[in-house]
């Protein structure tokens, strides 16, 4: 919150923007399959992890780190 950040002391402020849908895929991606893109048969549960994941870069890389190396039923169980 701006309003306690001032109240701190701190005053200049940097805002972050969020990855953009085709961002959060190649950053969940990366992590998933250390590949700028998902393999095949995997692109509908690349959307449907970065949608819950709400492009978020952390959930993004620690959802993808927990899904590496899983087989596609191992993703229907998260």
């Amino acid at each position: 919150d701006q309003e306690l950040l001032e109240q701190h002391g701190i005053n200049i402020t940097y805002r972050v923007g969020f990855p953009n849908e085709k961002e959060a895929r190649k950053i969940f991606c990366r992590h998933a399959f250390r590949q700028r893109t998902a393999p095949i048969g995997f692109e509908k549960l690349v959307e449907r992890v970065t949608e819950l994941c709400s492009n978020l870069p952390l959930g993004l890389r620690v959802m993808g780190v927990h899904l590496r190396g899983k087989k596609e039923a191992g993703w229907e169980s998260v």
